[in-house]
Formats: structure tokens, C-alpha cells, sequence
């Protein structure tokens, strides 16, 4: 049911778009590459089937081969790479430190993001005993700071540069996550409503920032490319976002433990890798700004 309700959201989009968005510039013809479309579409696939059956008794041996096929596969969609001249992406634009260390941050921050939306909801519910609409109004302020303060973030990076929307933005979504980590079972559900308003004030100035800065500082004929692949990493952190993160919440099964107190030690596991990847982009942040 709650997808049929998006439905006549996406259609009445779909249609305001064909009627407001128009082609400012002019359009090229190119061959599009299909081979490295699929072999890049299947490593994709076969890395989330395999991250999908973590935490599963008995699947080591499946995991592990679903990561060797993945890998098989990605080196293989780089070796064609070098050699094709058909329209997907450019990989060399990888090469250029502006937007590897903005493109890590924007694609840790997004995991971080679907994994939280699907982690604290599940938890008040679990330890906090809340009911499901609980769950997901916990989410309601910090979605509401979202899109009031885009105008804002983006006027931060125009007018100070890079550095204060960056590390204001991973300071705001490290600490609430610290702070989860240490207080586990102490939290009410309003205390994980405030931090999580903070977290995702912090992860949107920071994630949006990312990207725009990247882009910024490519050169005209790469920006292109490096949007594709923003995109695409996008779209592949937060599927991976929600696989990890869950199974990492249900993983602990210490027979002396509660169900509740099970929960909690593996969610605890995933703040604190959650924190880790915050605690990294300040290192990668540090390396463009």
C-alpha cells in the first residue's frame, strides 16, 4: 500500500517535468556502451546479493563467492574501460584528488543516511517498545531541516568556500552518532528524535557540499563524467546502506542477553562504524579544503 501511494506522485512529477524542464544546450550523438552497462550492472547486483545474505548462518562460502564474482567483474568493467570509446562514464576522472576525496565523503554520508532512516525507526520500536508511527515520525523533524536548509548549505559554500560547510556538516553528523553509540538502551525515544534532527542537518550540509564542490573544481568536459559517477555511487551506498546496517543491528546473539539487549549490541556495532567512516572524511576533507 505505501507504495501505490507514491504512485500519483511520480506520475504528476513526470509530467510537471516534461512540461518545466527544457534543453538549454545542445545535444550530441554517441554511441552508447551496453557491454560495460551490463558487466558493471551485474558486479553491482552480484555485490548486493552477497552483502544481502550477511549474517546468515551457513553462507560464508556464498559470500565470499558473490564477492569474488563482483570484484571478477568490476576488473573487468575497468579493463574495458581503458579500451572502449562508446558513451558510459570515464573512470580517469578518478585520478583527480578533488573528486575522489569529495566522492568518498558523498557516498559514506549517503550509506550512512539509508542506513540510519532504516535503523532507528526499527529500533525505537524493538527497545523503546514505540509503536510504528513512532517510528516514523522520529524522522519527521530532521526531514523537515532538510529541505529548509538547502538554500542555506548552498549559500554557505558560495559564501565561505568548501571548509565550513564541510566539516561543520561531518562534525553535526558524527557526534548524535557518538552520543547513540555510548548511550544505547539509555536513549528515550525524544533523545533519538533530537539527535537524529542534528545527524541529518549535518549529513545534508555535507553531502550536497561534497558533490558541489567536486564539481566545481573539474574541468568543464569532465563534469559530465563525474556526475554519472556521483549518481551511480549514490544509488549503490545507501542499497549497501540498509543491507549492512541491518544485518549488523540483528548479528549479536549472546544467549545471556535479552532479545532487546542482543539489538542493542549490534546496533551499537553500527554507530560505531558509522562514526569510523565520519571520523574519515575529516581526513578526506582535509585533503581539498
Amino acid at each position: 500500500m505505501i507504495f501505490w501511494i507514491t504512485v500519483p506522485i511520480t506520475v504528476i512529477l513526470l509530467v510537471l517535468g516534461l512540461f518545466i524542464i527544457k534543453q538549454y544546450s545542445s545535444t550530441e550523438h554517441y554511441e552508447f556502451d551496453w557491454v560495460r552497462f551490463g558487466v558493471l550492472a551485474l558486479g553491482m547486483i552480484t555485490l548486493l546479493l552477497g552483502f544481502n545474505i550477511m549474517g546468515q548462518p551457513g553462507v560464508l562460502v556464498k559470500f565470499i563467492s558473490y564477492m569474488l564474482v563482483s570484484a571478477a567483474l568490476f576488473t573487468t568493467f575497468g579493463w574495458l574501460s581503458k579500451r572502449s570509446h562508446k558513451a558510459l562514464f570515464k573512470l580517469s576522472v578518478f585520478k583527480r584528488p578533488v573528486f575522489l576525496f569529495s566522492f568518498l565523503p558523498y557516498v559514506f554520508l549517503q550509506y550512512a543516511n539509508i542506513g540510519i532512516n532504516f535503523m532507528l525507526p526499527s529500533y525505537v520500536q524493538m527497545v523503546n517498545g514505540a509503536a510504528a508511527v513512532i517510528g516514523g515520525l522520529i524522522l519527521l523533524p530532521g526531514s523537515i531541516f532538510n529541505g529548509l536548509g538547502q538554500p542555506i548549505y548552498g549559500w554557505m559554500l558560495d559564501r565561505f568556500g568548501g571548509k565550513l560547510p564541510l566539516y561543520l556538516g561531518n562534525s553535526l553528523f558524527l557526534v548524535p552518532i557518538v552520543v547513540m553509540m555510548i548511550m544505547g538502551q539509555e536513549m528515550s525515544v525524544l533523545i533519538i528524535t533530537i539527535l537524529y534532527t542534528i545527524f541529518a542537518t549535518g549529513r545534508s550540509m555535507a553531502f550536497g557540499n561534497s558533490m558541489a564542490y567536486g564539481l566545481k573544481h573539474l574541468p568543464r568536459d569532465e563534469q559530465k563524467d563525474a556526475n554519472a559517477i556521483y549518481g551511480t555511487g549514490n544509488m549503490l551506498a545507501g542499497s549497501l546502506g540498509t543491507t549492512i546496517i541491518a544485518a549488523l543491528m540483528t548479528s549479536v546473539h549472546i544467549a545471556s542477553f535479552s532479545h532487546v539487549q542482543n539489538i542493542v549490541a549490534g546496533s551499537r556495532m553500527a554507530f560505531g562504524m558509522l562514526a569510523l567512516l565520519g571520523v574519515i572524511n575529516f581526513f578526506l576533507f582535509r585533503s581539498i579544503v
